[in-house]
């Protein structure tokens, strides 16, 4: 078949010693090059460093290789290589792509996808997140997700799926993709997605100021009575900032979820004599009860830290708080994924009563 070979996203010139065509693309080729835009580019349109850029070396084939077929043809590609498709002609080694993370996976696709169609494909939802390194809970899609002016008639296909608008939102530059905005991507996650994903999205756009309270109201406006605008604004009025992490928003959308009451976020303590003691994830002051998810990253410092130094600080640190409160929980990622397990700790705990509910999608158990 014939053959090209590209890095993501570096690559240099090479020959191929069987012939084929064998080249790999300059890094100023590179879809994601972020080389200044040219004098007749959109200078209007806002533009965003790409995130999750993975490392791989991509072949493309025109025809003849399936997923799990070794290929031992190709210039620098070890005996009995196996290949791993990306999508229809574009493949890597399984190994490296299994190395890859789900977000970089994605991005490879996306890569891939504009190579082969153009890389005028305004990318949305959660592919949109992952050019803009939003996060989500679950994994992403098998499709690329774009979207496009209504036109009629089915126009997703094996490989994409497009998201049909009446007008085009506002599109910023990725590299050398194109996105929706921010809050537009965030606002499209909470009209599809989960209630706890969007949560997690949502939090993270107010928190890096990847987009404002302001801007997520305006383009929640201009979808209008689209599909899931409820949902969305359900969200958008839980949305919080003060969520430093995904896990930290995850844990609160339990919350929301369960029926639970709502803390005080990053609450901040000092002893009596008034010395700085610690920052919380949650408080509930009722209850005088600190909830903390993941309580490793509130003394993460700097890199000279140890895993020593600190385990060893956030002891102290756990310890000092706990004289100055009645309750202190902890859970971790799994157990507020679970939801079994967090909602067991906030009801030994006395903050969660009552019957049990479950709300905003969360099913039944």
């Amino acid at each position: 078949p014939s053959l090209a070979r590209r890095s993501l996203p570096h690559a240099t010139e090479q020959g191929d010693p069987l012939g084929s065509v064998a080249r790999r693309f300059p890094q100023a080729a590179s879809l994601l090059d972020l080389a200044p835009q040219r004098p007749h580019d959109n200078l209007s349109m806002r533009s965003f460093p790409p995130r999750n850029v993975p490392s791989l070396e991509v072949i493309r084939a025109r025809s003849g290789l399936l997923p799990g077929q070794p290929y031992a043809g190709l210039a620098e590609t070890d005996q009995g290589t196996v290949l791993t498709r990306i999508r229809p002609g574009s493949y890597a080694a399984a190994e490296e792509w299994e190395g890859l993370k789900p977000a970089e996976q994605h991005v490879a696709l996306l890569m891939e996808t504009a190579a082969a169609l153009g890389d005028d494909l305004l990318f949305s939802h959660h592919s949109g997140a992952a050019l803009l390194g939003i996060p989500i809970f679950g994994s992403y899609p098998s499709k690329a997700n774009v979207s496009c002016v209504h036109r009629g008639g089915g126009l997703s296909t094996t490989y994409v799926t497009r998201h049909t608008t009446m007008k085009l939102p506002e599109t910023v530059s990725v590299g050398k993709l194109k996105c929706t905005s921010p809050a537009r991507t965030a606002i499209d996650i909470a009209r599809t997605d989960t209630f706890h994903s969007a949560l997690i999205a949502m939090d993270h756009v107010l928190r890096t100021g990847l987009a404002s309270e302001d801007q997520l109201r305006t383009e929640l406006d201009l979808i209008g009575r689209a599909r899931g605008a409820h949902r969305a604004s359900l969200v958008l009025e839980r949305a919080d900032p003060l969520s430093e992490s995904p896990g930290e928003s995850l844990s609160r959308a339990r919350m929301y979820q369960l029926g639970a009451p709502i803390p005080i976020l990053q609450k901040v303590f000092h002893n009596p004599d008034g010395r700085f003691v610690g920052r919380t994830d949650y408080y509930w002051e009722e209850e005088d009860a600190v909830g903390e998810f993941d309580g490793l990253t509130k003394y993460r410092r700097g890199q000279e830290s140890t895993p020593e130094d600190i385990v060893t600080a956030e002891k102290v640190r756990e310890d000092d708080i706990r004289l100055l409160v009645s309750k202190f929980i902890r859970w971790t990622w799994q157990e507020a994924a679970a939801v079994t397990p967090l909602e067991t700790k906030l009801r030994r705990s006395g903050i969660l009563k009552g019957l049990p509910i479950r709300l905003f999608g969360l099913s039944a158990r």
